[in-house]
């Protein structure tokens, strides 16, 4: 039952979604996202800058692991025979000292950070109206990348992640994972993606450049061929939301919404 309901809504969602494709290709009543007004404010910072940012979020998120690490071996070493329990400590360590790091170099550098232009709710609209009109372009791209990964020989197994997702029984557990990917993940990676490195490089190089650099090392980060041109087409739009509104707030909030709607639909056993 719940799976045939899931299934209905995603074509509701889908038509919806491509009925703002069509209104931008045959009428002029629809602006496109990339031909609107851009708001990003500069953030021209020297290239030492730049780098000194990427080395104050890695070595947070290293030496943040790595303290997380020797804490689970030496108090919980149970963990390490739970794939779940590993995800979830690993994962917080990961993304919550990334943000740390974000933090320290805001404290440094306060240029880093986007004028609060936007308030919640308006950032919040914007990123589920962007969720609406991504998936229906996303899921022609992931079935073509699917049938060339297949033809060209490479595999096409899922992410562990999902495995241990559709594999975990404990409800602590579970509801920590879930929390972790779609609100601390989400926040970590645009700050860092889209709030540093896409924003440094539109100011180097042509927007289009900008915005395809930074996509494809955010979908590299993630590590899976099946998902690879996806997330460059996801980071794309992310990315043209931070220019055209300014803020990270609208590309949070559709992060979060995307492994959400992800989430939703492995828990449902529902391959999309």
């Amino acid at each position: 039952m719940i799976p045939n309901l899931l299934i209905s809504a995603e074509v509701i969602v889908l038509l919806f979604g491509l009925s703002y494709w069509i209104r931008c290709l045959v009428t002029s009543k629809e602006t496109p996202i990339w031909k609107k007004q851009n708001k990003l404010t500069n953030w021209a910072i020297p290239l030492s800058d730049f780098f000194l940012f990427l080395f104050t979020i890695l070595v947070s998120i290293f030496v943040g692991s790595q303290l997380v690490n020797y804490g689970i071996h030496k108090w919980f070493p149970q963990a390490l025979d739970n794939p779940l329990e590993q995800t979830v400590i690993l994962g917080y360590a990961t993304h919550v000292f990334g943000i740390i790091g974000w933090v320290v170099f805001s404290l440094l550098r306060p240029s880093i950070r986007l004028k609060r232009n936007l308030s919640l709710w308006l950032a919040f609209k914007k990123g589920f109206f962007s969720l609406v009109i991504v998936l229906p372009p996303l899921l022609i791209v992931a079935l073509l990348w699917e049938f060339l990964l297949k033809n060209v020989g490479i595999s096409t197994a899922p992410q562990e992640l999902i495995d241990i997702f559709r594999s975990a029984d404990n409800l602590p557990s579970i509801i920590a994972l879930v929390f972790l990917a779609i609100v601390v993940a989400p926040i970590n990676e645009e700050l860092l993606f889209r709030g540093g490195i896409f924003r440094f490089l539109y100011q180097k190089l042509p927007s289009w450049a900008a915005i395809l650099i930074s996509s494809i090392l955010f979908a590299a980060m993630h590590g899976n061929w099946l998902s690879f041109l996806p997330l460059i087409l996801l980071g794309s739009l992310l990315c043209l939301l931070t220019q055209k509104s300014g803020s990270l707030k609208p590309s949070i909030f559709l992060h979060a919404l995307f492994n959400l709607h992800s989430i939703i639909f492995i828990f449902a056993g529902i391959d999309i």
